[in-house]
């Protein structure tokens, strides 16, 4: 990975050839995922499929097992759920690149690996950021926040760089999924909670008109129609 790093790509690539045909070759020895480890962000660099295809299988069956594999020389710490779940991404199996780094956060903190917890809550938040419906992008934004302040926590200059700008993506994600104002959202808000206009402005310290403006601008931006639409669209876009 050095050398990939250090932009030497072809050299990284020569070498990796010679680390990839492990579980291809046949030889099935979990002591493997000592080596695994050390090529897995190879194997997401390069997206090579074939190869995390056949490390998956070799590592699925060990992924309650969490802990330490390998030898003396090469160890691997934690849930083997982070990799698991790096793989399955790569591999385009979303919902099980979830599930695995939702195990793997929790068994992680359990073990009190907290650098680990940072990493496999950023790789967390990107495939929430990928697949981007329902509340992903407010449940990554959350994870990105939580694993920024981690990583400033235990000095993970290179992780704490990662989260900041991954949580100012999707704080701009968000914001462009959302149309509305602060003030109109606030609005909206009230709509829904059954306020009148009138009620509104007194709550807000605002005239009527500017009250009965930002509605009628919301109801356009949204293309609704009238207060009830408003307000099941609000309720809709806050549980979410």
């Amino acid at each position: 990975m050095g050398l990939f790093v250090s932009g030497r790509t072809d050299e990284a690539q020569a070498v990796y050839e010679t680390l990839r045909q492990l579980p291809a070759d046949g030889d099935r020895d979990v002591r493997n995922v000592g080596a695994f480890a050390q090529i897995l962000d190879l194997i997401v660099a390069f997206r090579d499929t074939e190869t995390a295809r056949a490390y998956y299988d070799l590592l699925v069956p060990h992924s309650a097992e969490a802990g330490a594999a390998g030898t003396g020389l090469v160890v691997v710490f934690g849930s083997p759920d982070w990799p698991l779940g790096r793989l399955a991404g790569l591999l385009g199996r979303t919902e099980q690149a979830l599930e695995h780094f939702a195990r793997a956060a929790a068994v992680n903190a359990r073990l009190g690996a907290r650098p680990l917890v940072v990493l496999t809550r950023l790789d967390w938040a990107d495939t929430l950021k990928a697949r981007a419906t329902g509340a992903d992008l407010a449940q990554a934004r959350v994870l990105a926040r939580d694993a920024a302040v981690e990583a400033r926590r235990l000095d993970m200059p290179g992780p704490a760089d990662r989260a900041g700008r991954l949580a100012r993506e999707l704080e701009q994600a968000i914001a462009a999924a959302n149309p509305l104002t602060r003030r109109e959202r606030e609005i909206a808000e009230l709509v829904s909670d059954g306020l009148t206009n009138r009620a509104i402005a007194d709550r807000l310290v605002l005239s009527e008109r500017t009250v009965e403006g930002h509605v009628r601008s919301t109801l356009a931006k949204l293309q609704l129609t009238n207060r009830t639409e408003l307000a099941a669209w609000t309720l809709r876009d806050t549980s979410s």
